[in-house]
């Protein structure tokens, strides 16, 4: 099988590491050129100040919900300064554009409040968003980048963050890989292709 469609989330804790984000973003650049990418950035560590002041009660769910991904398109554009080869998208035709064949990073907030079907609680993370675009978008893999432990099948820890996104609902394959190991996304797209 041929992957045409792929979203791959880019954790913010990868922002701590940025020799190994540049490197990341350069592999997916590589693989842009045969594969449709769409890059959903993580809220890093400004997501993580809205969550404290959340619980100090400075905020409402919404609010916070919304502060959150915010912080998205911030770390968004962050990562298209580090490689100026990726473009940013916001617009609310998002998946139609990459239906299209363009790749970019995604700022997601314009989509997001448009299509505002998701919980405004931190069990929306930006993981369950970028499955979330996965599946709206029919993407073919998710990949969820973060500082973790090898790649591994991540069916059931989606499932505990919350219900409104469903891995079974997605048309194609889901993993999560150790982001400070880039190598290990090109040999996962590889698979994908044999």
């Amino acid at each position: 099988m041929s992957v045409l469609k792929v979203v791959i989330k880019v954790g913010g804790s990868l922002m701590n590491h940025p020799y190994q984000l540049r490197e990341i973003l350069k592999i997916i650049s590589d693989i842009a050129e045969q594969r449709k990418v769409l890059i959903v950035p993580g809220g890093a560590y400004f997501a993580n100040r809205i969550r404290e002041l959340h619980s100090r009660k400075y905020l409402s769910d919404s609010a916070a919900h919304w502060l959150a991904i915010r912080c998205m398109d911030l770390s968004g554009s962050l990562m298209a300064d580090m490689q100026p080869s990726w473009s940013l998208y916001s617009g609310i035709d998002a998946f139609k554009r990459w239906a299209d064949g363009e790749s970019f990073i995604i700022q997601p907030y314009e989509l997001l409040k448009s299509h505002d079907r998701l919980p405004h609680s931190w069990d929306v993370t930006s993981d369950s968003i970028s499955l979330w675009m996965g599946i709206q978008g029919e993407a073919d893999a998710v990949l969820i980048l973060k500082s973790i432990s090898p790649f591994m099948k991540w069916w059931s820890v989606i499932q505990s963050e919350t219900d409104a996104v469903r891995p079974e609902s997605l048309k194609g394959d889901f993993y999560v890989l150790n982001g400070l190991r880039p190598e290990n996304l090109s040999e996962i797209i590889n698979k994908q292709s044999q």
